[in-house]
């Protein structure tokens, strides 16, 4: 008898186990998928010609500069892809 016709709904876990570990075991943990915090304020400065991103992280406040290729690397980092990806 399939889970549809008991009425119950089919999870990723096996019987007994928890499901966010299930998860984490097939998909990798949240450690495994970094991404940047999502409070991050982000300005595109232009100066003298030349094009660097501003990244303002609120707690604690502070600053960070990157030229584009180091930016466009860390847009990688969007909670999508392992850190092998």
């Amino acid at each position: 008898m399939s889970a549809r016709q008991t009425g119950r709904l089919a999870s990723a876990s096996r019987h007994g186990e928890d499901a966010r570990a299930a998860l984490a075991k097939r998909y990798g943990g949240p450690g495994e998928r970094p991404a940047l915090r999502r409070d991050l304020v982000i300005r595109r400065v232009v100066q003298m010609g030349e094009a660097k991103l501003v990244v303002k992280c609120p707690d604690p406040l502070e600053y960070y500069s990157f030229d584009e290729g180091a930016w466009t690397l860390l847009e990688l980092f969007d909670g999508t892809r392992t850190r092998n990806e």
